[in-house]
Parts: C-alpha cells; structure tokens; sequence
C-alpha cells in the first residue's frame, strides 16, 4: 500500500525553528506566529512543513491526510500552502505586497515592517480562509484521531509537487 513521504513527524516547533540557519529563523518564526493567531491551531511538523490543521487530499485512488495550511522554510524563502484555493485569494494576493506565487504556494521573503516584506493583516486573512475552507477544526492536535467521515466530506486539496507517493 502507497503512503504519502510527507507525515506528520512531530510537534515541535520551537525545536523545529530553533535548528533553522539563524537568518531564516526571524521570518519563519514571524510566520509562524500568524499561522498560530489566524487558525487557532497547534502547530504540526510533516517532515519540514509546518502545518496547522488536517484536509485530505487524493492521490493514486487513495485519500490522505494533508496539512490545511502550512508554511515551510526553503533556501531563502517561506513558501506558504493552502492559500490559493480561495474565491477571495486573488484579490488578497494582489494586496499582499511582495511574494512569489506558485502553482500551490506562495513564496515570501520578507514580511511586516522590513523593506519589500508583505502585509501581515493580508497574509493573515489568507491563512484565515485557507483554514477555514480546508480545515476538520482539531483533527491535526496531538491524540486527536482523524475521522474520516468527516474528511472525507471536506474539499481535497492537492500536496504540492515535491509530496511524492513512494
């Protein structure tokens, strides 16, 4: 049976962010923060995704578990999941300031008050959506068992491309 490479691996992010290169961890940690306060949730690591959430998604017939929204540090950097979906994602995008859009994510380089960084209250509101289009609410905390008759009702959403089934 194929199972995604992408599994939860842990809660935490404190641990996660602190063995970050040290110019990554303010921005990450800044991230962090807004996916924390707009979603509610725990953070959940899946390998180097930081996840807030559970959806399911489908691939090769089968249906997975998947984080909602998420975030992940990559070279220099964050690219945000789960943000893309929306009917209002691209007019928020557009106020986001400076990013970098992908087919399934968003790459920021900077956020807030530094010089070219996006807009916390936009980027904010995305994780807001994002969560609650995609999110079975405490599905992703720690002891909480997925139901899957609850998932399985819920929209699926696509891993991004380097979330390979082995």
């Amino acid at each position: 049976m194929a199972t995604p490479k992408t599994q939860r691996t842990g809660t935490d992010l404190a641990g996660h962010l602190d063995a970050l290169p040290p110019a990554r961890q303010p921005l990450a940690r800044a991230v962090a923060d807004v996916f924390a306060r707009a979603t509610g949730e725990t953070a959940v690591l899946w390998g180097s995704i930081v996840g807030y959430g559970t959806t399911t998604t489908t691939s090769g017939g089968r249906t997975h578990e998947w984080p909602a929204v998420g975030f992940a540090v990559r070279g220099t950097r964050v690219a945000v999941y789960g943000l893309r979906s929306g009917p209002d994602a691209e007019e928020l995008l557009a106020r986001l300031g400076p990013h970098e859009a992908a087919v399934s994510c968003v790459y920021l380089r900077r956020l807030g008050g530094e010089v070219g960084g996006a807009d916390v209250d936009v980027l904010t509101e995305l994780v807001r959506l994002g969560h609650a289009r995609s999110a079975v609410t405490g599905a992703c905390q720690p002891g909480s068992p997925l139901l899957l008759d609850r998932v399985l009702s819920t929209t699926s959403m696509s891993p991004p491309p380097h979330a390979e089934l082995r």
